[in-house]
């Protein structure tokens, strides 16, 4: 998306990692908050702040490894249904 590669050269890469680390701790913070008080306002906090880590964790994508990261991703799902497999029965 061209947005995101214009934020990544506009601030530039050490800022937008930095911002990833940001926007992971406050939506941290904010899953804390709904998990002791499932209210609709905490719960549109946790949506606001995923939205925030969805974009900065595509920027974080377009400057590392994407395959890497979808092999990463393909492997860990693959044993997550082996172990829902294994303990269902």
């Amino acid at each position: 998306m061209k947005i995101l590669n214009d934020a990544i050269n506009h601030f530039g890469k050490k800022k937008q990692i930095a911002k990833v680390r940001e926007e992971l701790l406050e939506l941290a913070l904010a899953i804390t908050r709904y998990e002791s008080d499932c209210s609709i306002e905490n719960g549109y906090e946790v949506c606001d702040e995923c939205a925030d880590v969805e974009i900065m964790i595509a920027q974080l994508r377009m400057m590392t490894d994407p395959k890497l990261i979808n092999d990463r991703k393909k492997f860990k799902l693959n044993r997550l249904s082996e172990r829902i497999a294994k303990e269902s029965k």
